[in-house]
Protein backbone atom coordinates (compact mmCIF):
# COMPACT_ATOMS: atom_id res chain seq x y z
CA UNK A 1 0.00 0.00 0.00
CA UNK A 2 2.78 2.44 1.10
CA UNK A 3 4.83 1.71 -2.28
CA UNK A 4 1.62 2.46 -4.35
CA UNK A 5 1.08 6.16 -2.58
CA UNK A 6 4.69 6.87 -3.25
CA UNK A 7 4.44 5.47 -6.87
CA UNK A 8 1.26 7.18 -7.72
CA UNK A 9 3.03 10.52 -6.15
CA UNK A 10 6.04 10.04 -8.25
CA UNK A 11 3.82 9.35 -11.55
CA UNK A 12 1.81 12.49 -10.86
CA UNK A 13 4.89 14.90 -10.37
CA UNK A 14 6.48 13.78 -13.44
CA UNK A 15 3.11 14.46 -14.92
CA UNK A 16 2.65 17.84 -13.90
CA UNK A 17 6.46 18.24 -14.61
CA UNK A 18 6.00 17.20 -18.52
CA UNK A 19 2.82 19.54 -18.06
CA UNK A 20 5.25 22.63 -17.06
CA UNK A 21 8.03 21.27 -19.63
CA UNK A 22 5.49 21.18 -22.28
CA UNK A 23 3.86 24.74 -21.51
CA UNK A 24 7.54 26.44 -21.36
CA UNK A 25 8.45 24.90 -24.80
CA UNK A 26 5.13 26.24 -25.97
CA UNK A 27 5.36 29.91 -25.13
CA UNK A 28 8.41 30.09 -26.72
CA UNK A 29 7.64 28.72 -29.73
CA UNK A 30 4.65 30.56 -30.24
CA UNK A 31 5.79 33.90 -29.02
CA UNK A 32 9.02 33.29 -31.48
CA UNK A 33 7.09 32.38 -34.34
CA UNK A 34 3.91 35.20 -33.74
CA UNK A 35 6.36 37.67 -32.33
CA UNK A 36 6.00 40.16 -35.69
CA UNK A 37 2.60 39.24 -36.69
CA UNK A 38 0.23 42.08 -38.14
CA UNK A 39 -2.16 43.07 -35.05
CA UNK A 40 -6.59 42.95 -36.16
CA UNK A 41 -7.48 45.45 -33.48
CA UNK A 42 -8.26 45.89 -30.03
CA UNK A 43 -9.51 42.08 -29.50
CA UNK A 44 -6.72 40.19 -31.51
CA UNK A 45 -6.34 36.59 -30.39
CA UNK A 46 -2.90 36.21 -31.33
CA UNK A 47 -2.13 39.37 -29.41
CA UNK A 48 -3.81 37.73 -26.14
CA UNK A 49 -2.21 34.21 -26.50
CA UNK A 50 0.92 36.42 -26.89
CA UNK A 51 0.55 38.09 -23.63
CA UNK A 52 -0.67 35.04 -21.95
CA UNK A 53 2.64 33.24 -22.95
CA UNK A 54 4.92 36.17 -22.25
CA UNK A 55 3.11 35.95 -18.51
CA UNK A 56 4.17 32.04 -18.32
CA UNK A 57 7.64 32.94 -19.43
CA UNK A 58 7.53 35.34 -16.91
CA UNK A 59 6.58 33.31 -14.12
CA UNK A 60 8.86 30.83 -15.19
CA UNK A 61 11.49 33.68 -14.37
CA UNK A 62 11.29 32.95 -10.73
CA UNK A 63 11.86 28.92 -11.23
CA UNK A 64 15.30 29.34 -10.41
CA UNK A 65 14.04 30.50 -6.35
CA UNK A 66 11.62 27.90 -6.46
CA UNK A 67 13.51 25.34 -7.55
CA UNK A 68 16.05 26.42 -4.76
CA UNK A 69 13.69 26.02 -1.89
CA UNK A 70 11.99 22.76 -3.29
CA UNK A 71 15.62 21.49 -3.52
CA UNK A 72 16.12 22.39 0.31
CA UNK A 73 12.90 20.72 1.13
CA UNK A 74 13.91 17.64 -0.43
CA UNK A 75 17.51 17.41 1.29
CA UNK A 76 15.46 17.91 4.52
CA UNK A 77 12.78 15.56 3.42
CA UNK A 78 15.91 13.07 2.57
CA UNK A 79 17.57 13.27 6.18
CA UNK A 80 14.58 12.98 7.97
CA UNK A 81 13.90 9.43 6.23
CA UNK A 82 17.60 8.40 6.81
CA UNK A 83 17.16 9.26 10.41
CA UNK A 84 14.19 7.26 10.48
CA UNK A 85 15.87 4.61 8.96
CA UNK A 86 18.64 4.81 11.36
CA UNK A 87 16.02 4.20 14.36
CA UNK A 88 14.45 1.10 12.65
CA UNK A 89 17.76 -0.70 12.25
CA UNK A 90 19.04 -0.29 16.11
CA UNK A 91 19.34 -4.04 17.11
CA UNK A 92 18.10 -4.96 20.56
CA UNK A 93 16.90 -7.92 22.73
CA UNK A 94 13.94 -7.33 21.88
CA UNK A 95 14.31 -6.49 18.39
CA UNK A 96 16.33 -10.22 17.93
CA UNK A 97 13.47 -11.60 20.50
CA UNK A 98 15.72 -13.53 22.33
CA UNK A 99 14.03 -15.35 25.81
CA UNK A 100 15.98 -13.98 29.06
CA UNK A 101 15.17 -16.79 31.17
CA UNK A 102 16.14 -16.72 35.14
Amino acid sequence: MQMQKRFSKQVMAGLVLLALVFVLFFSVWFVSAHGMHQCCGEDCPVCKILERCMQHLRNFGTLPGVAFFCFVGLLCYLEREARKQDSYCKISLISLKVRLND
